[in-house]
């Protein structure tokens, strides 16, 4: 029998000694390159604030803070409106003051928690606000009501502090650590059939139409329950469970695997049903983003 394709997706690389530092987003197919330095990550969190997506960086690279980093990184003025997908925004740590992202950027003066400078584009129904002076992030995310595409927040003067995501628009936009290295995207299977063993960990949990079946649980026997359960189910594609909790639930519909990896900062695990039985077992190619 012909070796299965076996991709892992796993939570924590500093624990590990980061020897898989250039990775950088959860997905290839939720990726976008700007710069061999910079990539947009797209990303759900449902905490809030935009920090609260720090982990998709991953542990080579963090949220953009400054332009001048944006900037050492190679991003020229017009570089996000020319390659970020239509309508899509990827949200930096820079803000606006009290009065809004209508100043110069660069100067801390015009800098506080207001509004939200963005590597953004136009599109498929989405307009984002021209902001003020800030290189490439010649958008923003923000200013008036409390929502816009797939982002809310609660008080349009601290969109900082309050952002979330459904992951739909976009996400955050990520430097490299050191401006010269190198990152690059991790590929994860757009595809969860039965060529395809995804690992993820550290992800939220219950985002999938789930079932709890008979003898389920987090120890291995329990874990064997949820699996022969899902053998057992066509429609099952997954399963997943937490840790110490004595839970384990086989999942149907409501979400892709690939969808899943971008869900971080919960203390889920989940596994394809691609991942057990005969056959299944191969050298993982292993990424390790930073957990939230």
């Amino acid at each position: 029998m012909a070796m299965r394709e076996h991709v892992r997706f796993v939570i924590c690389l500093a624990a590990l000694g980061g020897s898989w530092a250039e990775n950088v987003c959860i997905s290839a197919s939720n990726a976008v390159r700007f710069t061999n330095h910079i990539y947009g990550c797209d990303a759900a969190w449902s905490s809030p604030g935009v920090a609260s997506a720090s982990a998709v960086c991953g542990s080579a690279a963090h949220i953009c803070t400054s332009l001048e980093e944006i900037q050492a990184r190679g991003l020229a003025d017009g570089g996000c409106t020319s390659m970020a997908p239509e309508g899509k925004a990827y949200l930096t740590l820079l803000a606006g003051s009290s009065m809004g992202a209508i100043g110069d950027c660069s100067q801390a003066s015009s800098r506080g928690s207001n509004d939200i400078w963005a590597c953004a584009k136009d599109g498929n129904g989405v307009t984002w606000r021209q902001g003020g002076s800030c290189g490439a992030l010649d958008r923003i995310v923000g200013d008036g009501g409390t929502s816009n595409a797939g982002f809310s927040w609660a008080s349009h003067m601290d969109e900082l502090g309050g952002m979330m995501s459904d992951g739909t628009s976009g996400g955050v936009l990520c430097c490299s650590d050191d401006p010269t290295t190198v990152l690059t995207a991790s590929a994860l299977p757009e595809s969860t059939g039965a060529g395809s063993c995804v690992e993820l960990q550290n992800v939220q949990r219950d985002l999938c139409t789930w079932q709890e079946p008979p003898g389920m649980g987090s120890d291995a026997a329990g874990l064997q329950a949820c699996r022969n359960a899902c053998d057992a189910d066509p429609a099952c594609f997954a399963i997943q469970w937490v840790i110490g909790e004595g839970r384990c639930n086989t999942c149907t519909g409501g979400i892709t695997m690939a969808e899943w990896a971008t869900r971080v900062g919960g203390d889920a695990e989940v596994r394809s049903k691609a991942c057990w039985g005969s056959g299944s077992s191969s050298v993982p190619f292993v990424v390790r983003p930073s957990p939230a």
